[in-house]
């Protein structure tokens, strides 16, 4: 050792380091200073985290929005040669049994029942977990039965003036392209 005055002075610029590096990153709590809760330096008061609420979170579920001036027939297979079980109006919900279409179809539930609707009339749209099960259910949006239009029904009466006697063997003249 040359020269043990470097040596202690360095020492001792470490010693008197090593409690500041020791302290730094430390978030301050209360006023300048006080980040210590029992004067030793780096050492810090416990965290004491409050309950929060957590807000409930809405489910949600899928259904399709009718979209047909003159409404959609609603079929029992996915073709336009399937049986016609009603039409659906313009504006109608119809809950959404399966997310993605298939060869331009949607599954959906059409007064309690699996149906199926052109994809080209409807729209995806979330609907609160509640008003799905409604539709589920058969039961439309605002509280009533579902739609009572199918082939021999009054709604069907209405489309292109058929009704039960009609030539066409029951099927609507609707959006479906039959």
């Amino acid at each position: 050792m040359k020269n043990p005055k470097k040596w202690m002075a360095l020492a001792l610029a470490l010693c008197l380091t090593m409690p500041l590096l020791a302290a730094c990153g430390e978030k301050e709590d209360g006023p300048a200073g006080s980040n210590t809760s029992s004067g030793v330096v780096g050492s810090v008061a416990p965290a004491t985290l409050a309950p929060t609420a957590t807000p409930p979170v809405a489910q949600t579920a899928k259904a399709v929005k009718v979209k047909a001036d003159d409404g959609l027939n609603v079929r029992a297979e996915a073709s336009t040669d399937g049986e016609v079980l009603g039409l659906a109006g313009n504006g109608d919900l119809l809950a959404l049994l399966i997310e993605d279409e298939k060869n331009g179809w949607y599954q959906v539930s059409y007064e309690g029942k699996t149906a199926y609707v052109s994809a080209e009339y409807v729209s995806v749209q979330e609907v609160s977990l509640e008003e799905y099960n409604r539709l589920k259910a058969g039961a439309q949006e605002d509280g009533q039965d579902a739609p009572a239009s199918s082939p021999t029904g009054s709604a069907a009466s209405k489309t292109e003036g058929q009704g039960p006697g009609s030539s066409q063997g029951g099927k609507l003249d609707s959006e479906d392209g039959e």
